[in-house]
């Protein structure tokens, strides 16, 4: 089980955050439509069901990070599990323990189930397992080094598979680069498949690991400094060449 920082948590719970102002969307009742949308944006894949239909494997472990209440993952693993036959056991990972969900001390796939696991993204990723699926939606601007962890789930994710994942235009790269182009930049020089798109100004990815592709990814960046806003929990992050 991972450290959790009691005072990292104020920053990234939106639902609890004092200073988050009560017209601000919560990121926590984020449903599978919201993520079929993200999807459609960026890709010809209408929604997750055709995006999975078209991933050739018998089953398919969906890991999503930054979860929320897990109302997303838990709509779009009954969803696809209905036409097809509990293809997808799901995880879904996020910093804190809601009181109605069941975390689990371990993390493991239960065939065409979701299950739960508390654990801070900044402290690294459940490494052991290599999912197919990957998804992190509106997550990593809250984290401190968004890049690190764009390359460490990348890492994860097993050949062959997809992972889906939003980036705050906000965070600069080099103060004048924005993350997204300093992503899309990096996967052309190790010629990484991918597509992208903006959706309510918001960057989103949709990135291949291609069995004959690069096993391991690194944008050979160091992160230098970075913000956090107080009021959204954002982070903007300056990052500069490894030596």
């Amino acid at each position: 089980m991972s450290n959790i920082n009691p005072e990292h948590i104020e920053l990234i719970d939106n639902f609890h955050n004092p200073l988050k102002k009560a017209y601000q969307s919560n990121n926590d009742n984020r449903s599978i439509i919201d993520y079929d949308r993200i999807l459609n944006a960026c890709s010809n894949f209408q929604n997750l069901d055709k995006l999975i239909e078209n991933m050739d494997f018998q089953e398919i472990n969906w890991i999503d990070y930054c979860c929320g209440k897990g109302r997303a993952i838990i709509e779009g693993t009954n969803r696809i599990n209905k036409k097809n036959n509990q293809l997808v056991s799901s995880l879904g990972v996020d910093i804190r323990k809601f009181d109605f969900l069941d975390y689990q001390d371990s993390p493991v796939f239960i065939q065409g189930k979701v299950n739960f696991y508390s654990a801070d993204l900044e402290q690294g990723l459940i490494v052991n397992l290599k999912p197919q699926l990957i998804t992190c939606i509106k997550g990593l601007l809250y984290t401190t080094n968004p890049l690190s962890l764009f390359e460490n789930m990348f890492n994860q994710l097993d050949a062959g598979g997809k992972m889906l994942v939003t980036i705050n235009p906000g965070n600069d790269v080099n103060h004048s680069m924005g993350m997204g182009t300093n992503i899309v930049d990096n996967l052309e020089r190790f010629r990484i498949k991918y597509d992208t798109g903006y959706i309510e100004n918001e960057f989103a990815i949709l990135v291949e690991k291609q069995n004959n592709g690069f096993k391991s990814l690194n944008f050979n960046l160091e992160l230098d400094r970075y913000f956090r806003n107080p009021i959204t929990g954002w982070t903007t992050c300056h990052y500069i060449d490894k030596e």
